[in-house]
């Protein structure tokens, strides 16, 4: 697999990490009024949250296997993929733009 290309995968699951876990903290308030989250926040959660970890954990799951596209259509499977990473961060982290 071509570096930058694993490096810009790695990236964008570590930034989906990221986006997750400030979104958790952030709707939380930092734990002030314990582990109660609004309806529209647990929604939120719910709706683009397991979908995200999901994605986290196949992309760690072939980084471990060692998998390598040889031709055009993994490349584009794996594209796929870091879009919908980004795409989640991106949202979770404009969410909870809002809040504040």
């Amino acid at each position: 697999m071509n570096k930058l290309f694993k490096r810009v995968w790695k990236i964008s699951i570590f930034g989906n990490i990221a986006a997750v876990l400030f979104f958790f903290l952030q709707v939380n308030r930092f734990f002030i009024d314990g582990m109660i989250m609004d309806l529209v926040s647990t929604v939120v959660l719910m709706a683009f949250g397991i979908p995200s970890v999901l994605l986290i954990i196949a992309s760690i799951t072939i980084f471990n296997s060692g998998w390598k596209p040889y031709n055009k259509a993994g490349y584009v499977s794996a594209s796929v993929i870091i879009a919908a990473l980004l795409g989640l961060a991106g949202y979770f982290l404009s969410y909870v733009r809002y809040l504040f």
